[in-house]
């Protein structure tokens, strides 16, 4: 299955990949935002293997290399915001979702479970440092 997050294409592998999703454009994660404004979700969402739930933030910096050292807040802090908000609309969801509560239902069986892993990952792409920062 392949997933577009802005330049960037990610092909997940049907073989090793289920119930992956570009999360922060589903249905159950917008109605969250619009009543609790604030809320950020992950990129995507899958299971690896069949025990695994892993959820993915992708930052693409190339050619902006001199606003990303103004942010407002570190990069680790706002992907950890991220993934509670991801958990939040996961478990909400799961309890009020007419589009995807069985999916969310295997999201929080995974989550829930004490010897399944949780995986984030944070893609990051920047320019190397041997190019020029855009001006």
């Amino acid at each position: 299955m392949k997933l577009i997050e802005g330049d960037l294409e990610f092909d997940f592998d049907n073989d090793y990949w289920s119930q992956v999703i570009k999360f922060d454009v589903h249905v159950d994660y917008r109605k969250v935002t619009e009543k609790i404004p604030g809320t950020k979700g992950v990129d995507f969402t899958g299971i690896l293997g069949q025990d695994t739930f892993v959820v993915i933030e992708v930052k693409d910096f190339r050619g902006s290399r001199i606003e990303n050292k103004q942010r407002d807040e570190p990069l680790d802090l706002e992907v950890s915001k991220k993934f509670i908000g991801t958990l939040a609309t996961i478990i909400g969801g799961n309890r009020t979702s007419t589009h995807g509560r069985n999916m969310w239902k295997d999201y929080l069986n995974l989550i829930r479970a004490p010897t399944e892993e949780i995986k984030v990952i944070l893609w990051l792409e920047e320019d190397s440092s041997n190019q020029p920062a855009n001006k």
